[in-house]
């Protein structure tokens, strides 16, 4: 049996179940601040108030390169003297993260002529950063090539623990980090130095390092001198931040790294950090 008529339930408002003209954006309203990372969701934005094209700058172009004679690449059979290149996977990840796809160029022995070949490669690019080689060492030959190739010096080592031999300047429009080889100075530098330029030229209107301040959950003690980085185990109780010190090895532990997520920062004038202190930190992952 067909029925010939609905029955109505609920009556029906005016306006009920319409969009309004300009319910969402008004005339002259602005939509997007400059400065604004361009996601998904402000693509449909841009193409609702009908920009087909805007303004914007580019992501950044990055050479990564390692050196030295004892590492080699992940996968291959390892012989006496050699390990593993840990640092170019760690600094391929950091720059995808920040949505970079980088160029990596592979490893160089420390050899003028290879060296010098690939540091020409790098410099093709916006950002060039270079693991290794830039310490005062026999086999350290990075920063002379550099300064052969036209390199303009801004500085070449830093007060801190880790990452002192740093070395950062400038060949024409290209950027150049020479990083310390150990992967601890390698990951510390890429959060309060490389990323930061990298927001930057970007042109994010946010880019310099977030350090938030907390609270030491032991007592830690250092050496004086320079100021210190320290891993730690980053969590929070309420409002507060604590942080356990991880024990290290010092730069090159690869494995105290994995198991912190953040650094405390301590001046090199403090010997001794107390319980319950107040002191910087910043925060890469959060497992709170």
């Amino acid at each position: 049996r067909t029925h010939r008529y609905v029955e109505i339930m609920k009556g029906v408002k005016k306006g009920e179940n319409v969009c309004v003209r300009g319910e969402d954006i008004k005339r002259g309203q602005k939509v997007l601040e400059k400065g604004t990372k361009i996601c998904p969701s402000y693509v449909a934005l841009l193409a609702t108030v009908g920009k087909r094209f805007v303004k914007a700058i580019r992501k950044a172009e990055v050479a990564v390169l390692n050196t030295g004679d004892e590492i080699v690449p992940v996968g291959s059979r390892l012989r006496r003297n050699q390990i593993y290149n840990s640092n170019g996977p760690q600094l391929i990840a950091l720059l995808r993260s920040d949505g970079i796809e980088p160029h990596f160029l592979g490893i160089a022995k420390d050899e003028p002529d290879e060296l010098r070949e690939a540091i020409e490669a790098g410099l093709k690019r916006d950002m060039f950063l270079i693991s290794g080689g830039v310490s005062m060492g026999d086999y350290d030959l990075v920063p002379g090539i550099l300064r052969t190739l036209g390199l303009k010096k801004v500085f070449h080592r830093v007060n801190i623990k880790p990452g002192k031999p740093l070395l950062f300047g400038r060949r024409k429009n290209t950027i150049v980090f020479g990083i310390p080889g150990n992967p601890v100075s390698n990951f510390l530098t890429y959060l309060i130095f490389i990323r930061p330029s990298l927001y930057k030229m970007m042109g994010y209107d946010s880019y310099e390092p977030n350090f938030q301040e907390g609270i030491v959950a032991e007592e830690f003690r250092q050496k004086l001198g320079r100021k210190h980085f320290v891993l730690v185990n980053v969590s929070k109780r309420g409002n507060d931040y604590y942080l356990a010190p991880v024990f290290s090895h010092g730069s090159a532990d690869i494995f105290a790294l994995s198991k912190a997520n953040g650094f405390m920062v301590v001046d090199g004038d403090i010997a001794v950090v107390k319980k319950h202190s107040k002191v910087p930190f910043i925060i890469w992952e959060e497992k709170i």
